[in-house]
């Protein structure tokens, strides 16, 4: 199965995924030879918790704002 980095990132972000085994399920990425998990675990560690990041800033800007 071929996943590219745009749909794993977009899933992360917008499923709030955090653990390889649940992007594992979703995709199907990593479930064969197993050569791309450390990669995978990468996609995590750069993009998993961004959508709160994403909340928090809103919510300092309207603090600032109003």
């Amino acid at each position: 199965m071929q996943v590219t980095e745009a749909d794993l990132v977009a899933l992360i972000v917008n499923r709030g995924i955090s653990d390889l085994r649940e992007l594992r399920h979703h995709t199907g990425a990593g479930d064969g030879c197993m050569a791309c998990r450390r990669r995978l675990q990468s996609y995590l560690d750069t993009h998993a918790g961004a959508p709160v990041m994403r909340e928090r800033v809103t919510a300092m800007a309207l603090e600032l704002v109003g």
